[in-house]
């Protein structure tokens, strides 16, 4: 199972993934142009900790926190559990 902050890892890499290759020298043209598209409309950190805290305030899980945020979802879930027995 992929954890939140696993999945906002991977958004974070994929952003430095795609800057390398819009830089670099050695990558064809064609493929740096479709780097450079997919950096316009990618996600800002300051997206990421938005959509993090919205979600937070929805109170579904929120696929784009860190692992404190996780163990703190599951310990409410467990909490809300409780109540409702």
């Amino acid at each position: 199972m992929t954890m939140p902050h696993e999945r906002t890892r991977s958004v974070i890499e994929t952003k430095k993934f795609l800057e390398e290759l819009r830089l670099r020298d050695d990558i064809p043209a064609d493929v740096k142009k479709d780097a450079i598209w997919c950096l316009r409309h990618y996600p800002t950190a300051s997206d990421l900790k938005i959509a993090a805290y919205a979600i937070t305030r929805s109170g579904i899980e929120n696929p784009f926190g860190t692992s404190a945020d996780y163990d703190e979802h599951k310990l409410n879930m467990e909490k809300l559990k409780k109540l409702q027995e």
